[in-house]
């Protein structure tokens, strides 16, 4: 599976933009397709402040590609703070993961 994510956003009422994040997944298999779907209802009523919040999913049939529109986290990945720390022992991850 490969994926790509894109910044976008929402123009509300007011003319306020508010980002969100779209996980873009190229998938041909249908029963893929549907894991796909499955696991965005699981991660559309997951509550809890370390999980990234799932608001939308669009499947593009003629495109083959599935859209996930979540919550935009700013920052960076987490393979990039553990790569600037070198080692990765249980402390790094407490300091990490706060």
């Amino acid at each position: 599976m490969h994926a790509s994510v894109f910044k976008c956003f929402k123009l509300d009422d007011t003319a306020k933009l508010s980002p969100f994040a779209v996980k873009v997944v190229r998938e041909d298999d249908e029963e893929k397709i549907e894991v796909h779907k499955r696991e965005f209802q699981i991660m559309k009523n997951l509550d809890h402040s370390n999980i990234t919040k799932a608001r939308e999913l669009f499947v593009n049939d003629f495109k083959k590609e599935i859209h996930i529109v979540m919550d935009f986290i700013d920052g960076h990945e987490i393979f990039d703070t553990i790569s600037e720390i070198g080692v990765y022992s249980e402390q790094n991850a407490q300091d990490i993961f706060k």
